[in-house]
């Protein structure tokens, strides 16, 4: 399921989209914690509008722009579920699988949140941290002090924490 939603949310990938019309620029946007699509409206340089201009509605790249926010709000419905579930079950993820579901911006979103600690010892390995380098992308794990913690590429015991786990 997580695969397919990686092939339709890829729009998002690089940052941002954004549409000019004359000087009114609609730009939509992910929230860094929840995921949750942003709709802004700006007329000139900074001034921001409460709502999309009538006129603006029925343009194709508007009307796509808010068919893109609708999906990306069904999707994080079906995420958050999905990702409660793993946690419940113990499902356990690779780095690769993981390094691919951080690929998608919404999914990446909320997997940002999410601690993860290595089923085989029971340790906490912290949030996952994606990092593009020139060899590839690194998955990292940030504790919650600030340090950073690299795991093994070849790792295939990584979970999501259930709070009993963290009382533990």
């Amino acid at each position: 399921q997580w695969a397919m939603e990686i092939q339709e949310g890829s729009e998002l990938r690089n940052g941002p989209l954004k549409v000019t019309v004359g000087d009114v620029h609609v730009m939509l946007k992910l929230n860094e914690i929840t995921a949750a699509p942003i709709l802004s409206v700006t007329r000139g340089e900074n001034r921001l509008l409460k709502s999309l201009p009538t006129n603006l509605k029925k343009l194709p790249e508007i009307v796509a722009l808010l068919a893109l926010k609708g999906e990306i709000e069904r999707q994080i419905s079906r995420m958050r579920p999905s990702l409660e579930a793993a946690m419940c079950r113990g499902d356990l993820f690779t780095v690769t699988e993981l390094l691919e579901l951080m690929t998608h911006p919404v999914l990446s979103c909320l997997l940002h949140n999410l601690v993860f600690l290595c089923q085989t010892t029971g340790d906490i390995v912290g949030y996952p941290l994606y990092k593009e380098e020139v060899g590839g992308p690194e998955l990292r794990f940030v504790s919650h002090d600030g340090s950073v913690m690299q795991v093994e590429k070849t790792a295939n015991d990584l979970c999501l924490a259930h709070p009993i786990d963290l009382l533990k």
